[in-house]
């Protein structure tokens, strides 16, 4: 055999390696849907904290309304 062959990597762990490319694939999917994940309960916040804001301003115009009586 000749220096060549010490170039390839035995056969016994070809079928693993492809399984550690395909684990490492998967893996890398789901650390990509994570912001998304991340970002929709971000949106949801905000959207949430908006109505609360746009609630305290309303009761805060009532009040003084009721005051101005």
């Amino acid at each position: 055999m000749g220096p060549e062959s010490g170039n390839q990597p035995p056969r016994a762990l070809t079928p693993r390696v492809f399984l550690q490319v395909e684990l490492k694939s998967q893996e890398a999917q789901s650390l990509q849907q994570q912001p998304d994940h991340y970002l929709g309960h971000l949106q949801q916040y905000v959207a949430t904290y908006q109505q609360q804001v746009a609630a305290y301003q309303q009761l805060t115009c009532e009040k003084e309304a009721l005051y101005r009586q």
